[in-house]
């Protein structure tokens, strides 16, 4: 047996968005899962703010400058997300908690890579030093945001 469902769902600003369920029904005794079909969708308008403050890192020097790790390459620049509580799986933090980074330290940063963090002249509280580069890029990168007019004073 097959189940379709159709509606509308408020999504802001008196905004709706028309959506359909349909479920094929079960086969072989196992339901197949619900398909989506979004008639209209509709992107909030932050994400419009949002995309431009990522589209802004292409050809920005990384703002890390991790030593022995950064391949000061603008080329790989991309803005990278910091450490922050609405962050998750499939979440990123806002983007205005971001730094330019090249894929080099992004990478370090983002723990797929230990070439900085593993040297033996970095003392053992690594986490407060890491949180220190993130601060510093995140600093220089909300400058450059602000000098461009991507976000407020």
């Amino acid at each position: 047996m097959s189940v379709n469902v159709k509606g509308k769902k408020e999504i802001g600003n008196g905004k709706k968005m028309e959506y359909q369920l349909h479920d094929p029904g079960p086969a072989h005794g196992v339901s197949l899962g619900l398909e989506v079909t979004v008639s209209n969708p509709i992107v909030p308008e932050r994400m419009t703010a949002t995309s431009k403050i990522r589209q802004s890192a292409k050809g920005e020097t990384c703002t890390f400058n991790l030593p022995c790790v950064c391949n000061h390459n603008p080329e790989t620049v991309v803005l990278c997300h910091a450490p922050h509580p609405d962050k998750g799986t499939g979440i990123k933090g806002p983007d205005t908690w971001a730094a330019y980074g090249c894929s080099s330290c992004h990478d370090e940063m983002d723990g797929r890579t230990d070439a900085f963090f593993e040297y033996p002249c970095v003392p053992p509280n690594v986490v407060q030093i890491k949180e220190t580069w993130w601060y510093k890029a995140i600093r220089e990168t909300q400058r450059r945001l602000i000098k461009k007019g991507l976000m407020p004073k």
